[in-house]
């Protein structure tokens, strides 16, 4: 990443991953790489254990974002049991209320007069589009 104010580069990139989230990632320096941890550091990266009631007996399927999401079976008497009336009446979709009367047509009446009217020359003349020079830009002058 750099400081376009003052042209210095800024020692940590920043890198953008899935998600939306923008994760910084540090330069090791040479030194860092060949550092020995101290114990109590060793102790803190150990990962954490799961309880001793866990049971890892789900199948698992990873999706993105680094997310695992488990994924449960369905048992043979749910999927052959009779819906209820009250989930019949959630899953049915919503209908208009019953004084709702759809948009009315918009009837105008032009005038007679108003039909046989013509133009005066001077509205003819600002109806005509302005006559412009090919390509895509404009000359600079006045904004229209």
């Amino acid at each position: 990443k750099e400081n376009f104010q003052t042209g210095n580069k800024i020692c940590r990139p920043e890198f953008s991953y899935s998600c939306g989230r923008s994760s910084l990632i540090w330069e090791v320096s040479p030194l860092a790489m060949t550092a020995e941890a101290s114990g109590r550091v060793q102790t803190l990266a150990t990962p954490k254990k799961p309880p001793p009631e866990y049971q890892d007996d789900r199948p698992e399927f990873d999706y993105s974002c680094g997310r695992v999401s488990p994924i449960w079976s369905v048992g043979v008497g749910a999927k052959r049991c009779l819906s209820r009336d009250r989930s019949d009446q959630l899953a049915r979709a919503k209908t208009p209320h019953q004084h709702y009367t759809g948009n009315r047509q918009v009837e105008t009446l032009v005038p007679l007069p108003a039909q046989r009217a013509v133009a005066t020359p001077r509205v003819d003349d600002l109806a005509r589009p302005k006559s412009r020079p090919a390509g895509p830009f404009l000359d600079p002058g006045h904004p229209e």
